[in-house]
């Protein structure tokens, strides 16, 4: 079991705010348990894989709130224990008869005997931890899973222009946006060698189409993002779980310049169209006033019946 270095003795979870006003905090803004746990349910094809391949069933969830991923991770026969640092917040989950412990996450995941967990989750933590702290809990985390098993980090994206200039910072406890490329290194870099990002939480457009759905993308574009990362198994090989990733969760990219892109074409097809009608306006004008030239030279030489019959021939 590796000791824990320098940086958990310099850090401490800040007490910033009352226990009991986060916990209501979190119930009036992140969403009710059932919703909660509906996007969730994203999850269970990937740990369909890991029960496919028949490794051990156990799972650590840190920051685990009310519990709502402990009680999916329950009800398909996973051993699964909770960490949060805050009491209050574990209140619901205790309820249920879930596993919790009151602790910090660094404190914990150091006191935790090498490669001896499956799976490591952490749902909108990793955005409350510093620089060094993360590092370190990653680094933790590699040490602590097992071969072949998975961390899933789940946490608000950036890439999304509302979060990333506004929503973000409605959370007092939150330290820093964390972009997805560097999350992303972040697992790589530690040892998890097959690491991707996916967009999570989508919410419905009410455009599908045109430069109204483009605009609406890049403003709702995925409020959430998760980087996964699998440890290499015994003998450090590939084991496809990025294509895996890929074709389980397709369009799930949780980068802006495909939106902004996107938005661009729409908005310069639009200007496009708009010449044209423009021209096309021009040139219509341009045969009225031929039109009108050529009737008033008619009735000026007294052919205004001519004028009749070419009038309903062109349907003028």
């Amino acid at each position: 079991m590796s000791r824990p270095n320098c940086v958990l003795a310099r850090w401490k979870v800040p007490p910033v705010i009352e226990k009991r006003f986060y916990y209501e905090f979190e119930n009036r803004h992140r969403g009710s348990r059932s919703e909660i746990r509906g996007r969730l349910e994203i999850y269970n094809q990937t740990l369909e894989l890991l029960e496919r391949e028949l490794l051990p069933k156990n799972a650590i969830d840190y920051g685990c709130g009310r519990g709502e991923w402990l009680r999916l991770l329950s009800e398909r026969s996973w051993h699964v224990l909770g960490v949060d640092s805050n009491d209050d917040m574990l209140s619901p989950a205790q309820a249920d008869g879930l596993t919790v412990e009151v602790g910090d996450c660094l404190s914990h995941i150091a006191s935790q005997p090498d490669n001896s967990v499956t799976l490591i989750t952490g749902f909108h933590i990793v955005e409350h931890l510093p620089p060094e702290v993360l590092h370190d809990f990653v680094k933790h985390a590699h040490r602590v899973v097992r071969p072949g098993g998975l961390v899933i980090f789940e946490t608000p994206n950036p890439e999304n222009i509302l979060v990333g200039s506004n929503r973000f910072y409605s959370d007092p406890t939150h330290i820093h946006p964390l972009p997805p490329k560097y999350l992303e290194f972040v697992v790589e870099f530690y040892g998890f060698s097959e690491a991707i990002c996916i967009g999570v939480n989508q919410p419905n457009l009410r455009y599908q189409s045109g430069a109204a759905a483009a605009f609406l993308e890049i403003m709702e574009l995925f409020p959430d993002y998760a980087v996964l990362g699998r440890k290499p198994k015994e003998g450090g090989a590939a084991t496809g779980f990025l294509e895996f990733v890929r074709n389980t969760y397709p369009h799930s990219d949780p980068y802006s310049y495909r939106a902004i892109d996107e938005f661009i074409d729409k908005t310069h097809q639009n200007e496009m169209g708009l010449a044209d009608l423009k021209m096309h306006k021009e040139e219509i004008e341009l045969l009225k006033a031929e039109v009108k030239t050529f009737r008033e030279k008619l009735e000026r030489r007294r052919l205004s019946s001519v004028w009749a019959r070419l009038k309903k021939k062109i349907g003028f």
